[in-house]
């Protein structure tokens, strides 16, 4: 997995389906649905080496793949329901939809 290429792609992704203006958290501080999906998926490529491990999960490449996918295909999965309501600050579903999971 070629980490530089899947962050550039991802954040040229969630850019595209607008992500930046979306609201994520506002909690102590506010952070919006891309740079909170981006943070989660460069955390999670940081662990990957770490998951691989025999001493640990021993992940296959092919489920770090999967795992790496998941991060926005969970995001994507609510965002129809966080403009509205992450704008007034009552957070949105995280539910992951058929739609998503069988495009991955």
């Amino acid at each position: 997995m070629n980490r530089p290429e899947l962050m550039i792609g991802a954040a040229a992704w969630m850019q595209a389906r607008g992500w930046k203006p979306k609201l994520a958290k506002r909690r102590g501080h506010e952070q919006s649905l891309f740079e909170h999906s981006l943070i989660e998926l460069d955390v999670l490529l940081e662990l990957l080496p770490i998951l691989a491990r025999p001493r640990h999960y021993g992940l296959s490449e092919d489920e770090g793949k999967i795992l790496a996918g998941a991060v926005p295909a969970e995001r994507q999965a609510g965002e129809r329901q966080w403009p509205a309501s992450s704008r007034r600050g009552e957070g949105g579903s995280a539910a992951v939809g058929r739609e998503s999971t069988q495009r991955l």
